[in-house]
């Protein structure tokens, strides 16, 4: 309880009428500090990434009533975050509609990958090699759906054959990397799967997107529009998601990226094998993914966030 009445103090001599606010959810400890930004601040603004309903039915905790009682506590926190906000951000189409029935102005948000014309790799064409690298970056959390992922790599393995030496990447951390390394071992896939853990180095993690082939994104839910595919798409990498969240909203199926259903092991399987066996395909994906984030960088959605906010400040 101290270090809440704490940052409302600190907040409360921050903040005057003039001050707009910027927050981003889903995020939970912003709401003991509400009470002080609708009282104190001036515009206030909050930003949502993720499908706000998904992100609800994601919460998960050890037991029925656990899981019941999480959701609950975030969905009114949800309700309670947008209850005084002048205008709500959204990243992705389907964020974009479910925000709607709150009854807030909602704009489109640009988005948040601080990307610039130098992070563009430009290149024809990957799976060149023997080698087929598979890359995957973000949390490791059940959510992600890397389970899938591991178990369509191993399909893959089978039909490419081992001779390929063809490599899972896996880029990140989180709760479930324990649980997933058990796995990979069980299987027997070691030597073909790689945790490379969390990279917080940019010029490293260029340096990965730009030595992968293949991106796969395997999210099973609570997806707003992830900025990792922007990053793989910046890096001339095709991609592979699952239709969760906006992905399948924002992308068109084979023309920007491959589109497979969640949960669903041999479709990521065989969504992965198309683009390896179709050079065809997998330079319209990347060409169209290259276009489309050129496309995105200007202006920058800080720019865009701003502009609303002054908006905002100009009306009230």
């Amino acid at each position: 309880m101290g270090y809440v009445l704490r940052d409302q103090l600190k907040l409360w001599k921050l903040l005057d009428k003039s001050s707009a606010v910027l927050v981003f959810y889903p995020c939970s400890w912003a709401v003991p500090l509400l009470p002080v930004i609708w009282i104190k601040g001036g515009p206030y603004v909050a930003y949502f990434g993720n499908d706000p309903k998904e992100f609800v039915q994601s919460a998960r905790a050890g037991s029925r009533l656990g899981t019941a009682v999480k959701r609950t506590f975030y969905k009114g926190a949800q309700r309670l975050s947008v209850a005084g906000t002048d205008a709500l951000l959204a990243r992705g189409r389907a964020t974009y509609h479910q925000l709607q029935d709150y009854g807030k102005p909602v704009f489109k948000s640009k988005p948040i990958v601080g990307l610039t014309e130098e992070d563009i790799y430009e290149r024809e064409d990957t799976c060149q090699g023997e080698r087929v690298e598979i890359l995957y970056v973000g949390g490791m959390y059940k959510r992600k759906g890397i389970k899938f992922l591991t178990e369509a790599f191993e399909q893959i393995l089978k039909t490419l054959g081992k001779e390929t030496d063809s490599r899972l990447l896996l880029v990140g951390e989180g709760e479930e990397r324990a649980r997933l390394e058990e796995r990979v071992a069980d299987r027997g896939l070691k030597d073909s799967v790689k945790f490379e853990g969390y990279v917080d180095d940019r010029a490293r993690l260029l340096e990965i997107y730009r030595g992968a082939d293949i991106f796969v994104l395997p999210s099973v839910s609570a997806e707003g529009f992830p900025r990792v595919i922007d990053e793989a798409m910046a890096s001339g990498l095709p991609v592979v998601a699952t239709d969760a969240g906006s992905i399948s909203a924002e992308l068109r199926d084979g023309d920007q990226a491959v589109i497979v259903d969640p949960r669903d092991s041999e479709a990521l399987s065989d969504g992965i094998l198309r683009i390896v066996d179709d050079a065809a395909l997998r330079r319209r994906l990347i060409r169209n993914g290259q276009r489309r984030v050129k496309g995105e960088i200007e202006p920058s959605a800080a720019e865009q966030h701003a502009e609303v906010i002054l908006n905002l400040e100009a009306v009230s």
